[in-house]
């Protein structure tokens, strides 16, 4: 067994140190790609509803307790506004303000509330939560302060 000197602590310090420091410069960047690849995969399933409630003409709203049918160029303004507008930050709860539900006749649903926005450096402190629910029950929510809800509701119509 090799005894260790007192020039081997120096080493051993440093490379703890190092791998400490890259653990924590790593971690914020594996949450963002595995928020960014939620993202992605959201849009992805979203855009397969929209699609399939586009071509069925099944693309309804529950809003304000009426059930409204959304015109063709409202379905394609409102993934417009939604997919242009990027991902939000990942909410973990819904507010409790009530707002509108879009159905695309495929199973899936779209969830659209307006939201307060209490974090610092976002633009406003108003905004919109979305939470998309698909086919097979999964959700993806977030919240976004770069939409605001009573522009959607213009769009869907109401």
């Amino acid at each position: 067994m090799i005894a260790k000197t007192k020039r081997d602590w120096p080493l051993q310090t440093i490379v703890i140190g190092v791998i400490i420091i890259a653990v924590i410069v790593l971690l914020p960047f594996f949450y963002f790609m595995l928020s960014s690849y939620r993202y992605h995969h959201y849009v992805k399933e979203m855009t397969s509803s929209f699609v399939y409630g586009e071509s069925k003409n099944t693309i309804g709203v529950s809003l304000d307790d009426e059930q409204l049918r959304v015109k063709k160029a409202g379905a394609q303004r409102l993934y417009s506004v939604i997919t242009q507008t990027g991902m939000g930050k990942p909410a973990a709860e819904a507010p409790e303000a009530e707002g509108m539900v879009i159905s695309f006749g495929d199973g899936a649903l779209l969830d659209i509330r307006p939201a307060v926005i209490t974090d610092k450096g976002r633009e406003s402190d108003t905004g919109v939560y979305f939470c998309y629910t698909n086919t097979e029950g999964k959700t993806f929510a977030y919240d976004t302060d770069r939409l605001q809800y009573e522009n959607l509701r213009v769009i869907v119509g109401k």
